[in-house]
């Protein structure tokens, strides 16, 4: 099970979108440069970011091998982000939430 996100990861951020990654995690840490996510630390994102009403949930099919989280954080609409690794589905969502914070 992977349970941090890669360099190869980061580098699918723009500029703002780190920015705004490196102002989220300095609110819990006193350390200024782009993390590697972990699960614990995208779950807490997300949940940080959980805008008023917004649902979030996570399913893991073991028979089919895959992860999905759905979320309507970004702009009120459900989204589906799959992956067959929870970490990889994972940071598609915080992607999304990251981008549409950078965007504010």
């Amino acid at each position: 099970m992977k349970k941090k996100i890669g360099f190869e990861q980061l580098i699918e951020l723009n500029e703002g979108q780190k920015e705004q990654l490196v102002k989220w995690w300095n609110t819990k840490s006193n350390n200024t440069e782009v993390p590697l996510l972990t699960i614990g630390d995208m779950l807490e994102l997300l949940l940080d970011y959980n805008y008023a009403g917004s649902s979030f949930s996570l399913n893991i099919d073991q028979d089919k091998g895959l992860s999905t989280i759905n979320t309507d954080f970004v702009d009120n609409h459900m989204s589906d982000y799959q992956a067959q690794e929870l970490c990889d589905a994972l940071w598609e969502a915080v992607k999304q939430v990251i981008y549409q914070e950078a965007m504010k």
